[in-house]
């Protein structure tokens, strides 16, 4: 699934800078932790890779 899908399905305008680097650091292939205020959207920042691999046809 297409991160614009994604985004436009949960009515997001745009990432916060917190969860762009989270896209960014996921790409890596490392470990991630995530520190964060809370309400700052870290809940979006881990599932954001999860859902877009997920296969529509499974």
């Amino acid at each position: 699934m297409e991160l614009s899908d994604i985004l436009r399905n949960l009515k997001i305008e745009q990432l916060t800078p917190m969860q762009e680097a989270t896209r960014e650091a996921y790409q890596s292939d490392k470990d991630l932790v995530l520190l964060s205020p809370t309400g700052s959207g870290k809940t979006l920042a881990f599932l954001l890779p999860l859902v877009q691999a997920l296969k529509p046809d499974v």
